[in-house]
């Protein structure tokens, strides 16, 4: 129903209960202008993308290298992530605790006719001991933090009192500021142990050909394949997150060896222990016009792996593990890749 007839009929009742109908045609108006919310429109202009060719030889020849599902398994233990903790690199020892404070703030309240103001006059600072304190169990709550049982966690700590005599007092001097920074640690060790103990193998499904469809997506995301690279290609037009990626893919058009590559699709996920990674690029390579390199990329960040966000780094480390499973063998993971020189073709 349109504003105009629900208007028309709300000014009728109004007329019939012996509202003059200038005002309630007025009264009504207002209320439309003030409460009508206009529908959202997306503003960007939005494209279908088409495929090109999907019986390509070279688009079959990659698919058939790289379409297998996997699923992974983790081989380390408990004592292997305690013996890390305790031994490794950034030990449980090496966290830096502050003792607990108190601060006890005076101020002036200024109360006038317009506002309300205050100031500070003084403020005290108090060290707090453990006996002030309530007694707060460590183990407890790391263990509800990590996963760990509250058993592992009690024997690293005493593990790492044998190193440092001082670790449970320094535990004492601020229990939640030990919990939270320890947990830190030890979600990192995990991550680290996880990221080298995955073990992956096929499932013996594939991925299915039959998912590649035309598909629609904002202008200002595509890149246009010129003519001369669609012979290389899956589709028409390539989305792309930065200006970076599309310089790669258009290297990838120019690159002689470059047979064939296409970008990766949402859907086309390796599972790992830090959620689904999906990978950017597939890519097949001819040298000598005989050896053909089938490769699976990731461009996602230009940053060296050495300095990527905890995240990034532990689903690269995956998808490298995930692409030495058995059946992977002609295929090459590399990430992060910046541009075509990085591969060695």
């Amino acid at each position: 129903m349109s504003n105009n007839t629900i208007k028309k009929k709300i000014v009728d009742q109004s007329v019939s209960e012996g509202i003059e109908a200038a005002t309630a045609s007025k009264m009504m108006s207002i209320v439309i202008d003030r409460f009508n919310v206009p529908k959202p429109r997306d503003r960007r202009d939005r494209t279908t993308v088409q495929l090109v060719d999907k019986n390509n030889s070279y688009f079959n020849a990659l698919w058939n290298k790289i379409s297998y599902k996997v699923r992974y398994h983790i081989k380390f233990n408990e004592d292997e992530l305690i013996n890390t903790i305790v031994n490794g690199n950034n030990p449980l020892k090496d966290i830096k605790i502050t003792r607990m404070t108190a601060v006890q703030t005076r101020a002036r309240v200024d109360l006038n006719t317009t506002n309300v103001k205050d100031r500070v006059i003084s403020q005290n600072t108090e060290h707090l001991t453990w006996n002030d304190m309530p007694i707060m169990d460590v183990t407890r709550q790391l263990a509800d933090k990590t996963g760990l049982t509250r058993k592992a966690i009690i024997k690293m700590i005493l593990l790492t009192k044998k190193k440092d005599s001082s670790f449970i007092k320094k535990i004492k001097m601020n229990p939640a500021l030990f919990v939270n920074r320890a947990y830190q640690r030890i979600r990192m060790h995990e991550q680290n142990l996880l990221s080298h103990s995955l073990v992956y193998i096929q499932t013996g499904e594939k991925w299915s050909k039959d998912l590649f469809k035309p598909f629609d997506a904002s202008d200002n995301t595509l890149w246009e394949v010129p003519e001369r690279g669609l012979k290389k290609t899956l589709f028409d037009k390539i989305p792309t997150q930065s200006q970076e990626e599309r310089k790669f893919a258009e290297s990838l058009v120019n690159e002689e060896k470059i047979k064939y590559f296409f970008k990766l699709p949402n859907w086309f996920k390796i599972p790992t222990p830090f959620g689904n990674y999906n990978p950017d690029w597939a890519i097949l390579a001819e040298t000598n016009g005989i050896e053909k390199l089938y490769f699976v990329i990731d461009t996602k960040t230009t940053e060296e792996k050495g300095t990527l966000r905890s995240g990034e780094q532990t689903k690269l480390n995956a998808g490298a593990q995930a692409y030495k499973a058995k059946g992977f063998e002609d295929v090459k993971f590399e990430a992060p890749i910046k541009v075509i020189g990085d591969l060695d073709l």
